[in-house]
């Protein structure tokens, strides 16, 4: 059978993408991949997309329309999109996001290949009114991997659950994999992405990770009346994760994976405190030290279970700080993998001399005078910091000069990225004034069990 008769199921819900709509819509349409159905789901919109998708049936006939007369919100368009996709492969899409060409046929062609229940590819973020390209800077670094040979009662590799992307567009899936294991979308307004997202990683016998290192889907990032990060409710947040842990407990999957799932959870309850209003934050923060952790199973007796050193301590905190002393505001993840792969760091930086290579750090603030304090502390060779903060350029950090970028750049092999917020953004400010250097996630490096090789993307002109 031909790559090109397997058909793809393509669903995506519609709820007042506005001028955003075409740009999807033809993205979709002109794919170099042409076998698909587009299942459009207007989830009763009222800027007068229903309309505009009308039109674009009646000129493709691969576009299936359903219109909702009342909002049912994204979930539940995706789970109707499920039932009535008829594709070997069902593939989510945003309303309001761009698309390459060839996304279909690199997923289709990886999934059949390999034989895989899904495959991972990787996607950008851009501002509105900004170009986005396909390159890609290091957001994740799997390229060509296949995981396989995990099943219930074995636990899924640590790294996968630890720091795969949830969002929908961010896999291809095989639809009896999604239909034998009963897999549906949580009928939440945020946070309905995470119990499909987890549970699928968890489940699934063979993943495969696209082998060509480009972004294929760009999200769109602006700031539209109706995005559900404006209106963000971090009660689903628990309500996503506490149902996905009694699930995963019910199907009695390994007590590694659950682990993994609890500590992501403390992780984002440190992002939705954060992201609140302050009345909204002091009230889900109560509720989280005094019912959350016992109902998420992470204390146990008022004290942290097993579960990693950071995450206990974070689990520490939540039980006995109180609202008022802010802890989470100045918490540093960096601190604690630090102290908990002490050697791992330390090896980072005698790899880098091993080689003959020259490294610097960028970033000089808080986590930048931790990783300083470290690096003196344990004779790492390094010829200083950069940052873009011309305030901070000529001082120290403990025995470790600031320089502006372009200064330290002309003298050095190898970049550590302390922040992997930013990996993106040093990359296209590196690729501007050299090329062929290294860029080391700090990070991935030390979180998610990668070698310093496939941490490392190079900074290509």
């Amino acid at each position: 059978m031909s790559d090109k008769t397997i058909l793809v199921s393509v669903i995506m819900p519609v709820y007042n993408p506005g001028k955003y709509l075409h740009t999807a819509i033809m993205g979709i349409l002109e794919q170099s991949y042409e076998n698909f159905e587009l299942i459009c789901i207007d989830d009763a919109s009222t800027d007068g997309s229903g309309d505009v998708l009308i039109q674009y049936q009646k000129c493709d006939r691969r576009i299936h329309l359903v219109h909702h007369s009342e909002n049912a919100g994204a979930a539940h368009a995706r789970n109707e999109g499920i039932e009535l996709a008829r594709g070997k492969y069902l593939f989510f899409v945003d309303a309001d996001d761009a698309f390459e060409r060839d996304l279909l046929r690199c997923m289709v062609g990886t999934a059949e290949r390999k034989a895989v229940d899904m495959v991972y590819i990787n996607y950008d973020s851009f501002k509105d009114g900004d170009l986005y390209g396909t390159d890609i800077r290091g957001d994740y670094f799997y390229f060509g991997k296949c995981f396989s040979g995990y099943d219930k009662t074995e636990s899924c590799p640590r790294e996968l659950l630890r720091s795969i992307p949830l969002a929908p567009y961010s896999r291809l899936y095989a639809r009896a994999f999604i239909h034998q294991n009963r897999l549906r979308f949580q009928e939440l307004k945020s946070s309905n992405d995470v119990y499909f997202g987890i549970m699928a990683t968890a489940l699934s016998s063979q993943i495969a990770f696209l082998e060509e290192q480009v972004n294929l889907v760009h999200v769109r990032n602006h700031d539209g009346r109706y995005r559900i990060s404006n209106t963000r409710d971090p009660y689903d947040n628990f309500r996503a994760y506490d149902c996905l842990r009694q699930e995963m407990e019910r199907l009695r999957l390994s007590a590694s994976d659950i682990e993994i799932v609890q500590e992501r959870f403390l992780e984002n309850t440190l992002w939705e405190i954060k992201g609140c209003n302050p009345e909204m934050g002091e009230e889900y923060y109560r509720f989280i030290g005094e019912e959350g952790l016992q109902r998420m199973e992470v204390l146990d007796a008022g004290k942290p279970v097993k579960l990693d050193f950071t995450y206990r301590k974070i689990a520490e905190f939540f039980s006995i700080e109180p609202w008022e002393s802010k802890w989470f505001e100045n918490i540093s993840m960096l601190g604690y993998c630090i102290e908990k792969w002490k050697h791992k760091a330390v090896r980072l930086f005698e790899q880098i001399v091993e080689q003959g290579k020259a490294c610097g750090i960028w970033g000089a603030g808080r986590d930048g005078g931790l990783l300083a304090g470290f690096c003196a502390e344990n004779r790492c060779q390094c010829r200083g910091f950069i940052d873009n903060d011309e305030r901070k350029w000529g001082k120290t950090l403990t025995d470790y000069k600031i320089f502006p970028p372009e200064e330290l750049l002309k003298s050095v092999d190898t970049v550590i990225v302390i922040n992997q917020t930013y990996f993106n953004d040093i990359y296209d400010q590196i690729k501007a004034m050299r090329s062929g250097i290294e860029l080391v996630s700090l990070s991935m490096y030390l979180q998610y069990e990668h070698d310093l090789d496939s941490s490392t993307v190079i900074v290509r002109g």
